[in-house]
């Protein structure tokens, strides 16, 4: 019974400790697992984001669940008693074809001078053993919830995080930084607008990726302060719209991308 108990209490525990970890995003660092300019990789729902020096990559796949089962596809299905030919069939391979989109979105005149960085490294780590040249593989390679994009506009840095399974960029304006300066471009998407909400809308061949309306605020003397904010598009290229705030302080522009 005790035995019983322990293995219960384990069971919850792991799943417990699973939901923690699923709860957040992982940027595995490149060590030289994947192609340059490839920085860090985390997996997000449904695909992956590349993490790089002035860019995002990001890799989605169609949902499985929009194929049907290869069941309903069988050549032959049997019918009281008797295997016909099951009149679905097609005699082709397409259906079993899993479709992927991929886009970036690029910092418009970003510094040259960025430094990038990470935080809050993981007690786990990636292993990399793929392919027969040994030289190629690697072990222990670091996990991080937060990477920082140091001075990547004069007097602007940037964080990318996570909120739940929500990606989210923090863009910092420090006094003497100008936001105009942000100008974010989206490359190979299909289709991009602003919704009545106020949240930007990207649509590819193969999913629909919002980006929440931003979220801006300073906090001065201990107080936050919401800022207006709104998006503003223009060529498939996006930049921020803010209410006028106090340039002696901090200004946090929040936007929050949702799978």
């Amino acid at each position: 019974m005790k035995k019983l108990l322990f293995l219960a209490i384990l069971f919850l525990s792991f799943n417990n400790f699973a939901a923690d970890i699923s709860a957040q995003l992982d940027y595995i660092k490149n060590n030289g697992q994947w192609e340059t300019p490839v920085l860090y990789k985390a997996d997000l729902k449904g695909g992956w984001v590349f993490v790089s020096k002035n860019k995002l990559t990001y890799l989605f796949i169609e949902n499985a669940h929009q194929h049907k089962h290869d069941a309903d596809h069988a050549k032959y299905i049997e019918k009281n008693g008797v295997k016909t030919l099951n009149p679905d069939y097609q005699n082709t391979s397409s259906d079993k074809i899993i479709k992927g989109h991929a886009y970036n979105t690029y910092w418009l005149n970003s510094s040259e001078s960025v430094k990038i960085s990470s935080e809050e490294k993981q007690k786990y780590v990636h292993n990399y053993f793929t392919g027969k040249d040994k030289s190629k593989w690697q072990s222990n390679v670091g996990i991080f919830r937060t990477i920082n994009y140091n001075n990547l506009y004069n007097n602007i840095d940037a964080k990318l995080y996570s909120e739940a399974t929500s990606m989210k960029t923090d863009y910092c304006i420090h006094p003497k930084g100008n936001v105009s300066d942000i100008k974010i471009q989206y490359n190979g998407i299909d289709k991009i607008n602003i919704e009545a909400n106020g949240q930007l809308k990207i649509t590819t061949s193969v999913n629909s990726v919002f980006e929440l309306k931003p979220y801006a605020y300073q906090i001065i003397n201990n107080k936050k302060t919401a800022i207006p904010c709104t998006y503003i598009l223009k060529n498939n290229t996006v930049s921020f719209n803010v209410s006028e705030y106090n340039k002696n302080y901090d200004l946090i522009i929040d936007p929050t991308l949702v799978f």
